[in-house]
This record gives structure tokens, C-alpha cells and sequence, in this order.
């Protein structure tokens, strides 16, 4: 058996690792060791940083995207009349009717300058038509006035480009045009009669569907179009949440349908105008 005593371990050699600081290779060693590290650490930052920048542009296009829709609501009233042109003697003159509107907004602002807008509505447009017929033979023969009011309901749905003028941050003038497309859903035509002297015919009152076919020949020998399309033209101002628009409505189509008098061997002409005054609050 082996003495180990400490005479005998004198030969046996140690294997520690010293470095040798006069080699050159060791420091180069610990610097490529480090300037690895580093510059994954910078690559690293780097990363971050453009990640936080994404993500802090897509917060503020989505925030931009979302504020550049908004809706609202709107209600006012219309003068409306119509520009008639017919063959037969009793058409009568057309004058204004006051109607009404209600509806929904939408608009589109990009760029907070140029804007699109459209919306949903019920309005209710139409005309007054007036005229006077002096009955045949007699010397004083009677004279039957009669005064035919024309309701038009329609659903109308508007498109058209306008142009915020700021005057400050919450305020703004808004100038438009564009075109509107209508449907009528309702109304009634009303043809009320008076004659002078009384005596001679007592007093009448016809009603009758406005989009349907009429049967009286005599004051209503016409029917209209459902359809309705036109020109639209527009300013508004703008405060905070409140809005103020005043419209108006050129009718391009022709919506006199049915020519049933004897009088005309063509079509007459029924167009529609309208002057809105509406007020409304953007919701969003």
C-alpha cells in the first residue's frame, strides 16, 4: 500500500487553469466575447423600439380611422312645390306645401377638410295647385274653384361631397352637393271644391292614393312615379355636436306618369323642389 504522505504528492503535478495576460489571444477572446454580447443586446433594443413605434402608429391610424366616421340624427321641415307642364285647361298654379323630414347622417372626413356624406330619411315633399272654372251658358254662370294639395312620402337617401371651412377647432361652415335618390312610400292627394254662388253645386272633397292611379279625371287626370332622383345643394354650420342645414332639391326626373284627359295626346311633366331647413346632433 501506497504512504501518502506529503513527501509523495510533492511529484504529483497540478492542472489549474492560470491565465497568461502576456498572451494576446486571451483578450482577444474576451473581446469578441463581449462585443457579441453587446450588439445583441443593441439588436435587441432595437427590436423593441421599432415594435413600440408600430404599435403606437397602428393606436393612433385606428384612432384616426374611427374618428374620421360619424353619425347623428336630423329633423326639420320642407317647402316643397313642383313645376308642372301640361296640355288640359284646369292644371291649376302650383304653390309651396310645408312638409317635414326625419332621419339618420352619416359622413366620412378623411382629412377633416374635404367630407362625404349620407344618410336615410323621410321626407315629405308635394304642392299646391289652385284654379278656378266658370261654368257654360247663362249670363252669370257659377264659377267652382278648387284647390288640390299633393302629399309625396318618400324614403330618400342622399350622397354627396362637401368642404369643412373651420372657423375654429368645434365650429365649422359646411358647403355640399351632390344627388339624392327617392322612393315614395305614401301620401294622399286632396281635392277640396267651392262654387259660387253656392246654391248651384254644394261643396266636395275628393281623397285619392298619390302614387296610385286616380279616378278623377277632372282635377287629378295624372298619377306619379314612385321613383324620384335629383340634385342636391347644401350648406350647414357646425357647433361642437350641433348642426344647422339648409337644402335644396332640383328633381331631374320626370315622375308625371299617367295622361288620362282627352285634352293631350302626350305626357305632361311633374318635377319636384323642396327647400329643407333641418337641425340634428352628431352622435359619433
Amino acid at each position: 500500500m501506497k504512504d501518502c504522505t506529503e513527501d509523495n504528492l510533492q511529484g504529483v503535478t497540478s492542472h489549474r487553469f492560470e491565465p497568461n495576460f502576456n498572451d494576446m489571444r486571451f483578450f482577444e477572446y474576451h473581446f469578441l466575447f463581449l462585443k457579441g454580447s453587446y450588439e445583441t443586446t443593441n439588436i435587441m433594443k432595437k427590436k423593441f423600439t421599432l415594435f413600440i413605434m408600430l404599435l403606437t402608429i397602428g393606436s393612433w391610424n385606428l384612432h384616426a380611422q374611427q374618428n374620421q366616421f360619424s353619425f347623428g340624427i336630423k329633423a326639420g321641415a320642407n317647402l316643397s312645390d313642383a313645376i308642372q307642364e301640361t296640355n288640359y285647361v284646369n292644371a291649376g298654379k302650383p304653390t309651396a306645401k310645408v312638409g317635414y323630414q326625419i332621419g339618420a347622417t352619416a359622413e366620412y372626413s378623411p382629412r377633416g377638410t374635404f367630407y362625404l356624406s349620407s344618410g336615410l330619411s323621410v321626407s315629405n315633399k308635394g304642392a299646391i295647385f289652385k284654379g278656378a272654372e266658370r261654368w257654360i251658358g247663362g249670363s252669370n254662370p257659377p264659377v267652382t274653384s278648387w284647390k288640390k294639395t299633393t302629399n309625396q312620402i318618400y324614403l330618400q337617401l342622399p350622397v354627396a361631397a362637401g368642404y369643412n371651412i373651420h372657423l375654429c377647432e368645434q365650429t365649422s361652415i359646411k358647403l355640399n352637393a351632390g344627388l339624392y335618390f327617392a322612393y315614395g312610400i305614401g301620401g294622399k292627394e286632396i281635392v277640396k271644391t267651392k262654387t259660387t254662388p253656392s246654391e248651384a253645386m254644394k261643396d266636395e272633397k275628393f281623397v285619392y292614393d298619390t302614387f296610385d292611379e286616380n279616378n278623377n279625371e277632372s282635377y287629378s287626370p295624372y298619377n306619379l312615379d314612385r321613383k324620384d332622383y335629383g340634385a342636391t345643394f347644401g350648406i350647414g354650420f357646425r357647433c361642437k355636436k350641433f348642426t344647422i342645414g339648409l337644402d335644396y332639391e332640383l328633381g331631374l326626373l320626370n315622375i308625371y306618369k299617367v295622361d288620362k284627359t282627352e285634352l293631350s295626346t302626350s305626357a305632361g311633366t311633374y318635377k319636384n323642389r323642396n327647400l329643407a331647413l333641418t337641425v340634428g346632433y352628431v352622435l359619433k
